[in-house]
Order: C-alpha cells, then structure tokens, then sequence
C-alpha cells in the first residue's frame, strides 16, 4: 500500500537576479525576523503597564521568544552555511591561502585557510550578532519603566474606611 504525498510549492517571489533565488529562504527568515526585532524595540520604548500581565500574554511571550530564537540561532545560520556550500560552493577545496604561500611582502606560515572556514566564520558571526542581540533586548526589557497611573479629572483619591463582613477592605471616593 503506498501512500500519496501531497508537496505544496511555495513561490519565492524574489527576482532571479543572481544570488536571489538560491538564497530565499535565508533572505525572508533574516527580513522576518528584522521586522520582529522591529516590533520589539517598539514595544520597548514603551512603559509597561502599572498591572501585571495575564497567563495569555506571558504564553504568547513566551511562544514569540521561541519562535525569535528559533529563526536567529537556528533557521538563519543553517539557511546561510547551505547557501554558502551549495551556491557559493565555499567547500574545502577551495583555497584562499595555502600553506606557504607568498602574496605581496608577507609570507603566509604554514597553514591553509580555505573557503569553508570563511562559510563557518560566517556562521559564527551570525551566532555572535544573535548573542548580543538577545542580551541587549532582555536588558532594555526589563529595564523598562513602569507606567503610573494617574486618576483622571473627575476621579477622587479613594481612602479605606473599614472593612466588610468578609474581610475586604470598604472604600469611598473623596
């Protein structure tokens, strides 16, 4: 018994100028995940609210950071290291120096630099761009200031008088 598979072919909707087509996928993850940092930096310069938030808003919270860390430590370095090995062909046979070699007045020490390591630097440079981006925003984070409530024109300043039968505080306006 076989099954049928069903394959959906989603359109790239980039041009097919040179590197546009092979490198897709790492183009909308990278301007997707730009356009939520956008998003957070916004709701940064914001005061968080006087009341705390509710389970819902720390669950989306919490599904979004994921999501975030998901597309920065883990979609766009792996979409990069297969553009740069199948595209660009950066693989380990493909020297930039070799061992010994002489260019210009400096003469290399003996070791090769090919172009996977320039791949994998890459790579590196992406992990250490998302490290500081990820301890810069949970700093501004938290360091938000909290916004104050201020009563409006016509609210009176309430004060407790008493307490009910239940144990709750009784308060009147004035």
């Amino acid at each position: 018994m076989t099954r049928s598979v069903v394959a959906i072919d989603i359109p790239n909707l980039l041009p097919k100028w040179h590197f546009f087509q092979p490198a897709g996928r790492m183009i909308w993850a990278t301007l997707l995940f730009v356009i939520a940092i956008g998003g957070i930096m916004f709701m940064i310069s914001k005061p968080k609210p006087a009341e705390p938030p509710t389970w819902a808003q720390c669950m989306l919270g919490a599904v979004a950071t994921f999501a975030l860390m998901l597309l920065g430590y883990g979609t766009i370095p792996h979409e990069w290291l297969n553009f740069s090995n199948s595209y660009l062909k950066w693989n380990a046979a493909k020297f930039i120096v070799h061992g010994g070699q002489k260019i210009g007045p400096i003469h290399w020490l003996n070791f090769s630099i090919n172009k996977q390591v320039l791949s994998d630097l890459g790579a590196v440079v992406i992990y250490v761009v998302m490290l500081t981006l990820n301890v810069i925003i949970i700093s501004k984070w938290q360091k938000r200031p909290t916004a104050t409530e201020a009563p409006a024109a016509g609210d009176a300043e309430e004060r407790v008088v008493g307490q009910s039968a239940y144990g709750r505080p009784v308060t009147v306006k004035g």
